[in-house]
């Protein structure tokens, strides 16, 4: 399952699942398994942070640091609340906009396409597409998993 230190996304959780008939006892322990792990790197974690805060040099540098990532907030806000930076920041938000609803329309063209023909390959003008369709645990569900 590789490294069970790594970080992962907290919403979602990928299952490979063999190409056999589906066991649903197999799939429960698998996730069992992975809210286990999850809870283990949590509580690694945290003894990680409280060793680090019980050092006085690293405490005291990450004291300063906060207080000047509090500066450089405000300095950020000041400028960002120009004319010229808001309007950027409009642009900005319009552009974002823009590539969302692209997006959004492509997913739905290319659902359509694999729903046409059930092809998971789109090829083209001398380019290659991969349609990929990821299956998840709906979010909060692993929690359903942990030791309480």
């Amino acid at each position: 399952m590789g490294n069970p230190l790594a970080p992962t996304a907290p919403t979602s959780i990928e299952i490979q699942i063999p190409s056999q008939a589906i066991e649903v006892g197999l799939i429960f322990r698998k996730i069992e398994q992975l809210a286990q792990a999850k809870a283990k790197v949590k509580t690694l974690k945290e003894l990680q942070q409280n060793i680090l805060e019980k050092d006085y040099e690293y405490s005291t540098d990450k004291t300063l640091l906060d207080e000047r990532k509090e500066k450089l907030a405000t300095e950020k806000a000041r400028v960002l609340n120009t004319p010229e930076a808001s309007q950027v920041s409009i642009k900005i938000s319009e552009a974002k906009e823009e590539a969302k609803e692209i997006e959004e329309s492509l997913n739905n063209h290319l659902e359509a396409y694999n729903a046409k023909t059930g092809k998971t390959v789109l090829e083209g003008d001398g380019k290659k597409v991969f349609l990929v369709k990821k299956v998840k645990l709906a979010s909060g569900q692993l929690s359903l998993f942990s030791e309480q």
